[in-house]
Order: C-alpha cells, then sequence, then structure tokens
C-alpha cells in the first residue's frame, strides 16, 4: 500500500509550518521551549522505566519529547515525516539520533525499541493509514 493523498497533504501542511517556524513558538502544546508532553512524562514514571531502555519518540517533532528523554539517559530515536523537524531537532537535541521517515515505514528491526512514546502522531492521520500502523507495530 502507497502512502494516502491524504497522509501526503498532512505532511505537507506540518513541513509548510515547520519551515515557517521550526520551534513552534506559536503552538503552546508543541514549543521547544516549553516542558514536554505530561502524558509522556506520566507513561515514563507510572511505568517505571529506567534508562538505559531504547526510546522510540515516533512523531517526535521538533525533539521535545527527546529531549526531555536524553537528559534522563535513555537511547533514543526521534522519527518524523517532516524534514524540517527533524534539521532542527538535531541541532537542537544533543544525544538522539533523528531521522525522517513515515510512521509506516520505519527502518527498525522487529522489537529493536523498549518503548515506543507517540505524543501527536497516529490520530492524525487518515483512518487507513492509523490501521495500517497499528498493524505495523
Amino acid at each position: 500500500m502507497g502512502i494516502s493523498k491524504d497522509l501526503k497533504k498532512i505532511q505537507k501542511d506540518w513541513e509548510e509550518r515547520f519551515q515557517k517556524d521550526p520551534s513552534l513558538s506559536t503552538n503552546h502544546f508543541l514549543r521547544f521551549d516549553n516542558p514536554p508532553d505530561k502524558h509522556v512524562i506520566d507513561f515514563i514514571e507510572e511505568n517505571k522505566i529506567k534508562p538505559p531502555k531504547k526510546v522510540l519518540d515516533l512523531g517526535c517533532s521538533n525533539g521535545k519529547n527527546a529531549k526531555w528523554l536524553v537528559e534522563r539517559g535513555f537511547e533514543v530515536y526521534g522519527v518524523d515525516f517532516s524534514e524540517s523537524a527533524i534539521k532542527f531537532a538535531r541541532r537542537n537535541v544533543k544525544g538522539a539520533k533523528f531521522l525522517v521517515a513515515y510512521a509506516r515505514d520505519l527502518p527498525f528491526k522487529n522489537n529493536f525499541f523498549d518503548v515506543v512514546i507517540d505524543a501527536g502522531t497516529i490520530h492524525v492521520n487518515p483512518p487507513s493509514e492509523r490501521e495500517y500502523n497499528f498493524r505495523s507495530f
């Protein structure tokens, strides 16, 4: 199954946002200089997940959550379909590995990660992509 027109449109929209404002300073939830997503912190803490675990930050955006994880000693891989977001993350988050990829086409072996976080990726995909992503994981 190829990438749907709907997903390509979503990718184009996000790429344009990141090109205009890579830190997403006008988006309170995603701003790079804000604390990481509360749900990410809660998930890590409530499940007592400790470094040195390999964590996939799916849809890592500008790297805000990846930065928090790296600072706590996790081995972090950030993936996003926006090249501009990944460029920003690489410049601003030292110690994590970032790559441009679709959530549905990840270049990792099965069970490579101990933990996968998604703070805003799968639910913004069109329904057909969500189903494919879930089956991929």
